[in-house]
């Protein structure tokens, strides 16, 4: 298989914690767009968690700085009271009462089930001069551009969890990412990420899979922040055009199995033996793992009973390669019981550790 190497922009869209609730990590990282002002359409079919005065879901834009509410309804004065507009007539101050708001607020589960279309509308706040005192009202206007979620807060474990219920893209109209055309297949996986990864990533690696004369299959992993930074990976499939190549947008990425995730993050990753392995306590230990890119030696560690028995730097004076082996008769031989082990590998890489690569095996 080909392995391309691609040099990608990053797209700081952050993803922080809600107050008071949890926000689970979104499962995709590719998303639906639509254009300013475009209806958004989505449903909702849970047992919601909802308070007096409020909407079944909410939206907020993920912003740089954080997260940002938007506001579907106008807001109430205080915890609980009425919702009002301040307005100017002849230079005196007018008070109207608009929404509806309640002094009794309470929440409670409630099963909901409807479809609602947003026609990306919020209110804002704006500030006036009457006759040199200043009024505030709130007016609709369209939301900028951005990345959306549509939540509802759920009880999960009686802790109050918001749920995503769907996540977009809105952009200018006439803009189509799905048409950032790549002059190689390199440029134009480059250019799927940054149009549709919708969170920061760094470290990507791209490897094609399948190559044919008008498409290719491409594996992309790499690193997203969705709170910490978590590895995914996901095959994108890319088309070539008479202009060049176009990665299809709908390409979900999922979390790493392991050993690839090790092997992505430059750990050495155990051939043998396996994790929970049994190994003939009077015999020889043999040991090996996959190379490390530009590893210059291998830092072996072996322990019982959370001490080290064992250390090729400490013992021997000196780093090993990929495989180890303690045989039968050797000092080193002669520290062990029967037991549990657990052998430790680091790979030394420009003068770094990289962080260990571990198995534990049974002596029998």
């Amino acid at each position: 298989m080909k392995r391309l190497p691609v040099l990608l922009s990053i797209v700081c869209l952050l993803l922080s914690a809600c107050g008071g609730t949890r926000t689970p990590s979104v499962a995709t990282l590719t998303m639906e767009t639509y254009g300013v002002g475009e209806p958004v359409s989505f449903e909702i079919d849970e047992t919601v968690y909802v308070c007096t005065d409020e909407l079944a879901y909410s939206i907020v834009q993920i912003t740089q700085k954080g997260e940002r509410g938007v506001l579907l309804e106008h807001s109430c004065v205080g915890v609980a009271g009425t919702g009002v507009d301040q307005f100017c007539e002849n230079g005196e101050v007018e008070i109207v009462e608009v929404g509806t708001c309640s002094d009794a607020i309470f929440c409670e589960e409630t099963p909901t089930r409807e479809t609602v279309t947003w026609d990306q509308q919020a209110y804002v706040e704006i500030s006036e001069d009457c006759a040199g005192q200043v009024i505030h009202r709130e007016i609709l206007e369209q939301v900028p551009e951005g990345r959306y979620q549509v939540r509802v807060r759920v009880l999960q474990d009686d802790a109050e969890v918001f749920r995503v219920v769907k996540e977009f893209l809105i952009t200018a109209a006439g803009f189509d990412p799905a048409d950032l055309v790549g002059a190689t297949v390199e440029e134009a996986v480059s250019r799927f990420l940054d149009a549709w990864v919708g969170v920061p990533y760094r470290n990507p690696q791209v490897e094609v899979v399948e190559e044919g004369g008008r498409s290719s299959t491409v594996k992309v992993m790499a690193e997203f922040q969705m709170g910490a930074w978590v590895v995914k990976e996901g095959v994108v499939e890319c088309q070539k055009r008479d202009d060049g190549w176009v990665c299809d947008r709908y390409s979900p990425f999922q979390d790493v199995p392991q050993p690839a995730l090790s092997l992505y993050l430059g750990i050495p990753v155990f051939e043998y033996p396996t994790d929970g392995g049994i190994i003939d306590y009077e015999g020889a230990y043999l040991f090996k793992v996959t190379p490390v890119e530009g590893a210059d030696g291998y830092l072996w560690g072996f322990f019982q009973d959370g001490e080290m028995v064992w250390e090729n730097l400490r013992d021997e004076g000196e780093l090993s390669g990929t495989e180890y082996g303690i045989q039968v008769g050797s000092e080193a031989h002669g520290r062990f019981v029967p037991g549990e082990i657990e052998v430790s590998v680091r790979a030394r890489v420009e003068g770094e550790w990289t962080e260990a690569g571990v198995v534990r095996v049974n002596l029998r």
